[in-house]
């Protein structure tokens, strides 16, 4: 099956954490929110799963945030972010 990924939204809330995110950050961020593996965001995009964790990494450390839920949780806006 192949994923599409949406279109990266490249505008954010002044002060969002996400305005410090990389293009290829913000591309897999979308796919991280829609609850997709590390694995499935690598075959969506045609990269490397290793860059995949590495971007998942970066992520985490410049939005502040700790994990998939509560990423997810955020990205639905059901938490406010760090």
């Amino acid at each position: 099956m192949l994923i599409v990924p949406p279109p990266v939204q490249t505008e954010h809330p002044p002060g969002s954490p996400f305005e410090r995110l990389t293009l290829g950050e913000k591309r897999v961020a979308l796919l991280l929110a829609e609850g997709l593996t590390n694995k499935e965001i690598a075959h969506a995009l045609d990269l490397a799963e290793a860059t995949i964790k590495n971007h998942v990494a970066s992520i985490y450390r410049r939005t502040g945030l700790r994990g998939r839920g509560r990423f997810i949780a955020c990205a639905a806006g059901r938490r406010p972010l760090p």
